[in-house]
């Protein structure tokens, strides 16, 4: 069971931790029209925050938003959210015919949660050759690994090498609560 706070998931970026030099490049990198951001790190690091509070900024009336999800992990009434899988955990569409559900929608913005096939990598990196800004989650021990989890999994390095604008790796620190803390020796 996990249990989390829905109203903790889309914060601003300017409260997630970002270091002044950072959170310049993110907004400069959020000006983008088109191009592939993959958000790495572990099981329960807070990729899925960080895509979520990501989304929530580049968000807006004349931007459309689809996200691939297993189930959406928070449902947002102004984005698109197609399902990948069913309650028993069977796909609901081939990777083409989901490919193709989204291109028709035309999106500005798509978000694929946990790019873990070759089929799914093959999406992301289509849909950011077509000018679309695309976010995808992939797990890897550091940003480093971004770049060669696709490869191992079979990625075309090229199409790869000319989508991929940014990695940001994902890490959880502990952190006091402001209201509790107390000076200590």
């Amino acid at each position: 069971l996990k249990i989390t706070r829905r109203d903790g998931i889309m914060r601003p970026i300017e409260l997630l931790g970002f270091e002044s030099e950072q959170l310049s490049a993110v907004r400069d990198l959020l000006r983008n029209e088109s191009g592939l951001l993959l958000i790495t790190g572990k099981h329960d690091s807070g990729m899925t925050t960080l895509a979520y509070s990501l989304l929530a900024a580049l968000e807006n009336a004349s931007r459309m938003v689809v996200t691939i999800e297993d189930r959406p992990a928070y449902p947002v009434s102004s984005f698109n959210q197609i399902v990948k899988t069913d309650s028993a955990g069977q796909s609901r569409l081939s990777w083409e015919e989901t490919l193709r559900a989204v291109e028709r929608q035309e999106p500005h913005i798509v978000y694929l949660a946990g790019a873990h096939s070759l089929d799914e990598s093959r999406i992301f990196l289509r849909l950011a050759a077509t000018g679309r800004f695309v976010l995808s989650t992939l797990y890897a021990d550091d940003a480093t690994s971004a770049y060669w989890v696709p490869l191992q999994m079979g990625v075309d390095p090229h199409a790869l090498a000319s989508a991929l604008t940014c990695v940001i790796h994902c890490r959880l620190l502990r952190r006091l609560c402001d209201a509790c803390k107390r000076p200590a020796p």
